[in-house]
């Protein structure tokens, strides 16, 4: 596992047991992170550059400039993509070997959109990445190594805008679950012309992306609730309310659910979505996690905590 820390470094840690393996220094410590195969990637934003380092040892094996803040970093079939985010720049993808710009790519260069270097997070399906711009009608796919256009998709209402966070849910391999509108799922395939609408809800969803767990959609809604969709028999299995909204990720333990909220508590659910326990755990948490070997990893306020399930 690859962090970035406050204390101006990445570093790589054993999972196993929290030391680190290697670090390496960057001058800005806020900047996305991404790896692919061998290599892991970093906008380094305070520096201008995005550089690449060896995932086995830390070595920086290559830096390539940045004119403009970087956005996003997204690793794709021997490219990293860059930029987007805000409006700072049009998405770029980099050779991951070499740093080597390989393509730049705006929406407003198709006619879409007239302020079109504004971008969510792409999201890879295999060798080819789904993008699209906040508010727009449209999602592309395209060519990761290349930038070429694969497909478009003409969405049934606007492209939600989750800011920094996913935008994109991968659906298997070839499919993939977006927001579009206020309480809208659709359904995007790359073999398919058409988005199918999954789910319709019944207040206003959260921007960000839907979760899968099996079967089920996790959505957030603006109500303050987390609530688990059967999207085939089109009907909610269960609904939380916890005092504070929980972070976007939820993780599949045996028999139920494991959900963290920002104020702390970690909470386990059956099946059923009933509460079996809560506990606190740490002080504010901002992702769940499920890493290598079934460990469970939350992410909080300047920690990392690495967490295990025990019976009762």
């Amino acid at each position: 596992m690859v962090l970035v820390e406050r204390s101006s470094r990445l570093a790589r840690i054993n999972i196993r047991t929290g030391e680190s393996r290697w670090e390496a220094r960057v001058g800005d410590t806020w900047g996305p992170l991404c790896s692919v195969g061998p290599m892991c990637a970093y906008v380094d934003e305070r520096l201008g550059l995005l550089r690449g380092f060896d995932l086995a040892g830390g070595r920086e094996r290559w830096s390539a400039p940045l004119p403009r803040p970087g956005g996003y970093a997204v690793g794709a079939h021997r490219t990293v993509v860059t930029g987007g985010w805000r409006h700072y720049r049009p998405l770029t993808g980099f050779d991951l070997d070499s740093g080597a710009v390989r393509w730049s790519w705006r929406e407003s260069d198709k006619n879409e959109q007239p302020d079109g270097e504004g971008s969510v997070r792409p999201l890879a399906l295999g060798d080819q990445l789904l993008v699209g711009a906040p508010g727009g009608r449209s999602v592309w796919a395209l060519q990761a190594a290349t930038g070429q256009v694969v497909r478009r998709w003409r969405l049934p209402q606007p492209l939600a805008d989750p800011d920094a966070r996913d935008a994109f849910t991968a659906a298997g391999e070839r499919s993939a679950l977006v927001r579009c509108g206020d309480r809208l799922v659709v359904r995007l395939d790359l073999d398919r012309s058409s988005p199918q609408t999954v789910w319709w809800h019944d207040v206003d969803l959260e921007p960000d992306a839907v979760q899968t767990v099996g079967k089920l959609l996790l959505l957030r809604d603006t109500a303050g609730r987390s609530v688990a969709v059967d999207p085939e028999r089109r009907e909610i299995r269960w609904t939380l309310r916890p005092p504070e909204p929980v972070v976007a990720q939820a993780v599949p333990v045996p028999g139920g659910f494991l959900l963290a909220d920002r104020s702390g508590l970690v909470w386990l659910l059956d099946e059923d979505g009933q509460v079996v326990t809560r506990k606190p755990v740490s002080r504010r948490h901002h992702r769940l996690a499920l890493g290598a070997e079934g460990r469970l990893f939350l992410l909080g306020k300047g920690e990392l905590v690495c967490l295990t399930l025990t019976p009762g």
